[in-house]
């Protein structure tokens, strides 16, 4: 089992995992985390002259995050008329702009979005599944340390963390347009999920045994009139594959920062010898292709 420890215990530097932790606290601590890593996978120059900013799409997560977790509102609720007259609410009117501005620093819902988004939190924490890992786990657990190479200080805060004898279960609560498995499939690819379980996982393998075995779990929920709710536990090759991505990132991540060279994108993104072709797809079978190209193929 990992050894926690509380927020009054916490020293900066320090390889730990802390219970209790807020998110600003969280944030204000120095390490790299699996945002900037699929920030720097992207282009080095946007991870080095670039921030993570809090998004729309990242605030509504947070938000049915707070709730599945915490049963807490990270947002408030725009009211549904303005003034004496209780005209219907206008962005335009001068009252309006008022209150949004009073609430700038909040996620604003409409009573219809905080009631799917209320829906859909007590639909997931139902999910027979979802309630029995979530069952005793240690909720938005913040854990430092080096990378594996230990040449690189990262930080991690995850959503829940449950220890059961010989496996940690990490749970990731993620906000899906799409549930089904092959459209989340995808969506593990191109948002880097694979990668933020690997990370998570060099980051506790600092505190357990290696014969320790990982899970990482995805909770997939969509926030609809009907909310659906899928999981899964993330396929080890998946994670493994992820590893070695993150090592040719942080080996190219020192490099940059030896040379002080921050190219717009990474090799695989340029080109041999800055040359461009076709999709590969379009050389695929001769014959189909000859078929479509004289008005074949019905």
């Amino acid at each position: 089992m990992i050894p926690l420890i509380s927020v009054s215990q916490f020293t900066p530097g320090q390889a730990c995992a802390v219970v209790g932790m807020t998110a600003d606290a969280y944030r204000a601590q120095d390490g790299l985390t699996q945002s900037d890593l699929n920030r720097f996978a992207q282009s080095p120059a946007l991870f080095r002259y670039t921030e993570t900013e809090q998004t729309e799409a990242m605030q509504h997560g947070t938000a049915l995050h707070a709730l599945m977790l915490e049963d807490r509102r990270e947002y408030v609720i725009r009211p549904a008329t303005y003034g004496p007259e209780a005209k219907p609410w206008h962005g335009a009117a001068k009252e309006c702009k008022e209150w949004n501005a009073a609430h700038a620093d909040r996620l604003i819902l409409s009573a219809d979005e905080a009631d799917a988004l209320e829906s859909a939190a007590r639909h997931a924490r139902a999910h027979e599944l979802v309630s029995h890992l979530l069952t005793g786990a240690h909720t938005e657990l913040s854990v430092f340390g080096c990378s594996q190479a230990g040449l690189i200080w990262g930080k991690g805060r995850m959503d829940a963390v449950n220890f059961r004898g010989d496996r940690v279960q990490v749970v990731d609560i993620k906000k899906a347009q799409d549930a089904r498995l092959s459209a989340f499939s995808k969506t593990v690819l191109q948002r880097g999920y694979h990668i933020q379980a690997a990370w998570y996982r060099r980051l506790i393998r600092q505190f357990v045994e290696q014969t320790v075995t990982h899970e990482h779990w995805l909770v997939a929920v969509e926030i609809d009139p009907i909310p659906r709710v899928n999981v899964w536990k993330l396929a080890p090759e998946a994670i493994d594959y992820a590893d070695a991505e993150i090592d040719k990132l942080l080996e190219t991540l020192a490099e940059c920062r030896a040379t002080g060279r921050w190219p717009d994108y990474h090799d695989k993104d340029i080109g041999l010898m800055g040359v461009i072709d076709l999709p590969k797809w379009v050389y695929g079978d001769e014959e189909q292709l000859t078929g479509l190209t004289n008005g074949g193929a019905a």
